[in-house]
């Protein structure tokens, strides 16, 4: 798999921190559009079993999406990022998820 652990990913030159990560903001701006862009880097969060997209979208805006691994997911792919590869360019829906959260949908790959 190409992730990167939180460290390495500072040390690459990826750091999280500089991707927006405000779930309000990113819902208010993208809920229910599609837009695109491509994935920088996929980053392991520190502390819980979070994957972490690192994305630069079209409009050169960086963001951050976090997928969590679904239960009934039986391949553990956390929604499908972990089939992605960084520098690939990515178009994605987001939504709203059931308890709120961010619900990215990935649409299509190039």
């Amino acid at each position: 798999m190409l992730e990167k652990s939180y460290d390495n990913a500072i040390i690459s030159g990826c750091n999280p921190r500089d991707y927006d990560c405000d779930m309000s903001k990113i819902l208010l701006q993208f809920e229910g559009k599609t837009t695109t862009g491509k994935l920088d880097a996929l980053v392991w969060a520190k502390h819980k079993p979070i994957l972490i997209a690192c994305i630069t979208l079209d409009n050169t805006e960086r963001i951050s999406l976090m997928a969590y691994k679904d239960a009934r997911e039986s391949n553990r792919e956390y929604r499908g990022w972990r089939l992605l590869s960084p520098g690939q360019s990515i178009s994605i829906t987001i939504r709203k998820g059931q308890r709120g959260a961010l619900h990215p949908i990935i649409q299509s790959l190039t």
